[in-house]
């Protein structure tokens, strides 16, 4: 089932290895109102934020969550 624990001993996970081009649905954080075409980086919590030095994708559509309180769905290009 969608969001159940994986807790079974060897029990098997999906996983993706992601590669520069894939395109990929994130999480931007509250607070960010990204364009396309701007850089991301981790905030540290599981969301992406505007990059200030470690980018790791690129928006390929604009998103703004400057007025949320949670991180919203966006679409990114591994770099």
């Amino acid at each position: 089932a969608v969001g159940a624990a994986f807790d079974v001993a060897e029990e098997a996970v999906p996983v993706h290895y992601a590669l520069s081009g894939d395109l990929l649905y994130m999480m931007l954080e509250a607070g960010e109102n990204i364009a396309k075409g701007d850089r991301l980086e981790s905030s540290g919590n599981g969301n992406l934020r505007a990059a200030t030095s470690g980018a790791i994708v690129q928006a390929v559509e604009s998103v703004n969550n400057s007025a949320g309180y949670d991180g919203t769905r966006i679409r990114v290009e591994v770099l």
